[in-house]
């Protein structure tokens, strides 16, 4: 005799640390990125006063980039919506690091600290 399971649907699933839902939109795994980067956001922003910026470097490469490049040539090319979460914290943090105005553009700060932003970082390691 056969017995039947029925299965329950569920939003996401958890596969090797990356959330992935039914439609691939990676809304779920970006929204869990960004909560992980935005607590550590705090750490750098409690640091930077009392620690040199290659110190504040080797944390940002120590405590949020991991989160960033984790599973990223499979939810890089997730909707620039949910993208643009992540490339905003980056921006913050890197900002934060650099003593910036919130006025101020990233991208002289991103290449002053040696940072690659997310679209630039989802293409070289996407590339062979």
């Amino acid at each position: 005799m056969v017995k039947l399971i029925s299965l329950e649907r569920k939003d996401y699933v958890k596969y090797l640390g990356v959330l992935m839902d039914s439609n691939l939109s990676w809304k779920y795994h970006i929204s869990q990125v960004a909560s992980k980067i935005s607590s550590n956001t705090g750490v750098i922003a409690r640091l930077r006063h009392f620690t040199p910026f290659i110190a504040l470097l080797n944390i940002y490469r120590a405590l949020i980039f991991p989160y960033i490049s984790y599973g990223l040539s499979a939810w890089g090319q997730a909707a620039k919506t949910h993208l643009d979460k992540i490339l905003l914290l980056q921006k913050r943090v890197v900002g934060l690091m650099n003593f910036a105005n919130f006025s101020d553009h990233a991208i002289p700060l991103f290449i002053s600290s040696n940072i690659l932003p997310l679209p630039l970082l989802y293409i070289k390691l996407s590339s062979p």
